[in-house]
């Protein structure tokens, strides 16, 4: 036996191929070995040399019968997969009965593996309201629709309360449908994430509309009416459902609207005014989300398309529009749903403006954007307080627009595609209004598990300031005239 030592060099521990990480690990082994052979005595060495040249040529032998193993492994799999290939041709075999009762197998053999001393099922535990909230709320959204898709009973027990799990979602933003500038309705819809700042791709709607309602109930978004693809004027209403990531059919409004305002009011979804042909309405209808039903409400003072609503402390609002001869309006109205049974003015927008925008923050409504009487797109911001019914004039937007959206999500008002007067080509410009921290009205956001705080709401360029606007990321495919909600 050869007996190494500090100064030995008949062992090379690297050669002109190796990498630096192999020649450090040789280098690192012969220092272990050669200290090791100085701490041993020489019939110590021998012994230890002898058992691991022993050991050495066990692991190559069993690195043999391994590859043998893997030949053979490899050879039993193409016959597996022939004969079940010759089965399923001859209709003796289906492929999903292989696959489920391999599943089984698998899950027999876990279960013997780590035993349970559970005396519920997990159906049973889907079953029961309480628990899916408790797991939804651990495991977040992506887990429960793998849980759904286990099996039809697990998927009854967890879509029976999807409704109410989309509540307990982080808020988004959506924009759905619109128009490109070629004048097409668009069936793309896209969500704002606030957390990380960007926007993402959620699937398409059935049927493209343009110049479409749109408002949130439940953590559900709904989009109402518009223009289709052949400028026909639709009566069809959807339902996005973030839990199943997918697009449903609601009872279809009792009128068709393009251009109409959409609002949601307590469990009801309010279509408000809108244009049929020649046609302007003056008429409101709600659907109730339980009974799945349309009802017409009050019709309003005056008839309007293109307008904007709002709900605030219990108010309906309709601000804008045009009216039946196709001008721009400043007036604004008012309906309580609960007790009133007429509509009833309030104070008038300080300039005319159509193709608006609208949204309630705090206890203030604002109006954003639009084209007023002369068809001159607008970058003014207006807010009404009901307190003292007067409208106040804010900082402009960056950027003058019309077909736009406004929504208000984590505290901050924001404003959303649209046209400019550049050409009259759509936007995908986005931007961000911060309240002034004086205003009493909106409260800054306290942190815990069930609040979704501005602070990581990015800013695209510079930062935020009060009172005023900022640019945040710009949607993915420029549009104007689509409907926007937020779903919270």
């Amino acid at each position: 036996m050869l007996r190494l030592n500090n100064n030995s060099n008949n062992h090379n521990c690297c050669n002109s191929s190796a990498s630096t990480t192999q020649l450090q690990q040789l280098c690192y082994h012969k220092k272990f070995l050669c200290l090791l052979s100085d701490m041993l005595s020489e019939e110590a060495w021998d012994a230890l040399t002898s058992r691991l040249e022993r050991l050495a040529d066990r692991v190559q032998r069993h690195e043999e019968r391994l590859g043998r193993l893997d030949v053979c492994q490899e050879g039993l799999g193409d016959l597996s997969c022939s004969l079940r290939e010759c089965l399923e041709a001859e209709g003796h075999l289906r492929g999903e009965a292989v696959l489920a009762r391999s599943h089984r197998r698998r899950f027999e053999r876990t279960r013997a593996r780590y035993p349970s001393s559970w005396h519920t099922t997990v159906q049973q535990v889907a079953e029961t309201r309480e628990h899916v909230f408790t797991i939804a709320e651990m495991s977040g959204r992506q887990s429960m629709l793998s849980l759904a898709s286990c099996s039809r009973a697990l998927a009854s027990g967890v879509l029976a309360v999807a409704t109410d799990l989309a509540v307990t979602l982080p808020p988004h933003v959506y924009v759905i449908g619109g128009e490109d500038d070629d004048g097409n309705a668009l069936a793309d819809v896209e969500r704002l994430d606030p957390s990380a700042g960007f926007w993402e791709p959620v699937p398409s709607l059935g049927v493209p509309r343009k110049w479409c309602g749109a408002t949130a109930f439940a953590g559900h978004i709904y989009v109402l009416g518009g223009w289709g693809i052949d400028d026909d004027t639709l009566e069809s209403v959807d339902r996005f459902d973030p839990w199943r990531d997918c697009w449903e059919e609601m009872p279809s409004m009792l009128r068709r609207r393009g251009a109409v305002s959409a609002v949601s009011f307590g469990s009801s979804i309010w279509a408000v005014g809108g244009q049929d042909g020649s046609v302007v309405h003056d008429s409101v209808e709600a659907l109730d989300v339980a009974r799945g039903v349309w009802e017409l409400q009050p019709p309003m003072l005056q008839r309007r398309h293109a307008a904007g609503a709002a709900q605030l402390d219990g108010w309906i609002y309709v601000v804008g529009g045009n009216g039946a001869r196709g001008e721009a309006l400043c007036s604004v109205e008012r309906l309580d749903p609960t007790s009133g049974f007429a509509w009833t003015e309030v104070a008038p927008l300080r300039e005319p403006r159509a193709g608006l925008a609208v949204s309630a923050l705090g206890d203030y409504i604002y109006v954003v954007g639009g084209r007023d009487r002369r068809g001159q797109e607008l970058s003014s911001v207006e807010r009404l307080d009901p307190s003292v019914n007067l409208w106040e004039v804010l900082a402009p937007l960056a950027v003058a627009r019309w077909g736009l959206g406004a929504v208000s999500c984590c505290d901050r008002l924001l404003a959303l595609g649209g046209s400019s007067c550049t050409d009259d080509a759509s936007i995908g410009a986005c931007e961000r209004y911060w309240p002034q921290s004086n205003d009493d009205s909106v409260h800054p956001p306290q942190r815990s598990s069930s609040t979704w705080s501005v602070e990581s709401f990015p800013t695209l360029y510079g930062s935020e300031i009060e009172g005023n606007w900022s640019f945040i990321s710009c949607i993915r495919i420029p549009r104007r005239l689509f409907g926007a909600a937020s779903s919270r």
